[in-house]
C-alpha cells in the first residue's frame, strides 16, 4: 500500500484509509490476513464496492474497497464483538404469518415527526426501525412520553400469532441517536423488557466520547442519550449489539438486509471524523428484501451522506420498490428518490405535508404516512395494504 493512510480512532477501533488504492491492494490486504491466521466471515459486492469480514479470537477486521471513491481502501480493525447474522446460522421455522411492513405513528407528545417502522416476518417475529419520540421529552410531556412505547408493543401484541406468549423481536435497528428515532426505546425498556424478547439491536453510532464536545458545540445534544440507550439495551435479557458496517449483510428469517452506507465511508467529506457534527449525517441506510419486495430505508440521510450514497451507487443498484422518505420530508434529495425509482413512498411523519417542490418527485407516486394510527401494508404488496 503506497502512501500514509488517514487513522482514525472509532469506539474502541482503528481505521486506516487509504486513497488511490486498486483492488489488487485490496486482495493484497486479505490475502495477507488469511496468511497470519485471520478466518473468512463474510464478503459482499455492492455494485463493484468490494467488502469482506476477517476474524480472530482478538479482532475483527473489515476491509473495503471503493473505485468511486477516490478508489479508497478502508481498513477498519476493531476488538471482537457480535456479528451480522450469516446465511448459514439464519435458522427458523416457516410458520406462514403473512409478512408485512408496519408503519407506527409518532403523534403522541405534540410531534409530528419521528419514525418507527415495524416489519413481520414469516415466523412471526419482528424486525424493527427505530422508537420514535418518548423519554427525551419525560420533562415537558410527563403525561405522555410512555405512549410511544406503549403504541409499539400494542401493536406487536396485534400482530402476536395465536398462541405465542410474547413478542420475539429478532432484531432492532437504531439509525441514529436522535431525540425522534430513539425516544420510545427507554420507556419500552422501562415497561416491557421482560414481556418481550430481543435477539439483537443493531447501530452504529459515532464514539461516544471523541465527538461529544463537538457536538455539544455545534447544538447536536442528542448523543447525551446514547449512554443512556446503551443502558436500556441492558435490560433486555439475552439481546446482544450489533455494530453494522457498510457491505455487510443481515440474514434474519426470511428478510435479507445490505447494509450500503455507514457514517465511517464518509472521510472525503469529513478528512477528520471529529468534524462531523450533525447527527443525521451518521444514519445508517440499508434495504430490507422481503417477499419479493425491496425497501430502501434512507432514515434520515442528509447532503453529504446522500453526495456518499449517489457516488457509490448507480441508478441500476438503487432501483427499489419501495422507499422511505428521507429525514420526513425535509430536505431535497430529490436525485437520491430518481434513482431509487420506487413506486411506493412510506413517510415517517404525521402526514405527508411536506410534500412540496423540493420533493414534488414523490407527488404521483403511492404514499402510506404514518398518520396518527398504525399503517399496515401486507407483503408482497397487493395495492390494497393500509387499514
Amino acid at each position: 500500500l503506497n502512501g500514509t493512510p488517514l487513522v482514525d480512532e472509532l469506539g474502541g477501533g482503528k481505521m486506516l484509509v487509504y486513497e488511490n488504492a486498486d483492488s489488487t491492494g485490496y486482495y493484497a490486504y486479505i490475502n495477507d490476513l488469511e496468511s497470519i491466521g485471520y478466518e473468512f466471515y463474510d464478503d459482499n459486492d455492492l455494485n463493484g464496492n468490494l467488502f469482506s469480514t476477517y476474524i480472530s479470537d482478538e479482532n475483527v477486521v473489515t476491509v473495503s474497497y471503493l473505485p468511486n471513491v477516490n478508489n479508497q481502501l478502508n481498513i477498519l480493525v476493531e476488538p471482537m464483538r457480535e456479528l451480522a447474522t450469516s446465511e448459514e446460522d439464519n435458522i427458523y421455522v416457516d410458520k406462514n404469518i403473512q409478512s408485512s411492513v408496519t408503519l407506527v405513528t409518532t403523534a403522541f407528545i405534540g410531534k409530528s415527526n419521528g419514525a418507527c417502522i415495524i416489519y413481520q416476518l414469516c415466523d412471526g417475529s419482528f424486525i424493527i426501525i427505530d422508537a420514535g419520540h418518548g423519554y427525551t421529552h419525560k420533562v415537558s410531556y410527563p403525561d405522555t412520553y410512555q405512549d410511544q412505547a406503549k403504541v409499539i408493543y400494542n401493536t406487536l401484541m396485534n400482530l402476536l400469532p395465536e398462541g405465542q406468549e410474547k413478542p420475539v423481536i429478532a432484531a432492532w435497528f437504531i439509525s441514529h441517536a436522535h431525540n425522534d428515532h430513539i425516544g420510545g426505546m427507554i420507556p419500552f425498556a422501562d415497561l416491557y423488557a421482560d414481556a418481550v424478547t430481543v435477539e439483537r439491536f443493531i447501530v452504529n453510532f459515532p464514539d461516544h466520547d471523541s465527538l461529544q464536545d463537538v457536538w455539544r458545540k455545534n447544538s447536536d445534544l442528542n448523543y447525551i442519550r446514547i449512554r443512556e440507550l446503551q443502558e436500556a439495551f441492558a435490560k433486555f435479557d439475552g439481546a446482544v449489539l450489533v455494530e453494522a458496517h457498510a457491505g455487510q449483510t443481515f440474514h434474519i428469517r426470511n428478510a435479507e438486509i445490505d447494509i450500503l452506507s455507514t457514517w465511517e465511508l464518509m472521510t472525503e467529506s469529513y478528512a477528520d471524523m471529529t468534524s462531523i457534527t450533525y447527527g443525521n449525517e451518521s444514519s445508517l441506510v440499508f434495504d430490507v428484501k422481503l417477499e419479493g419486495e425491496r425497501m430502501m430505508i434512507l432514515n434520515d440521510v442528509n447532503y453529504k451522506s446522500v453526495e456518499l450514497l449517489e457516488t457509490l451507487y448507480d441508478a441500476d443498484f438503487l432501483k427499489s420498490d419501495f422507499v422511505q422518505v428521507a429525514h420526513h420530508g425535509y430536505d431535497d434529495v430529490s436525485s437520491l428518490y430518481e434513482k431509487i425509482n420506487a413506486d411506493i413512498v412510506l413517510w415517517c411523519e404525521k402526514t405527508a405535508g411536506y410534500l412540496t417542490s423540493h420533493n414534488a418527485v414523490l407527488a404521483d407516486l403511492e404514499i402510506y404516512a404514518a398518520g396518527t394510527g398504525i399503517t399496515y401494508i401486507p407483503l408482497p404488496y397487493a395495492g390494497d395494504g393500509t387499514k
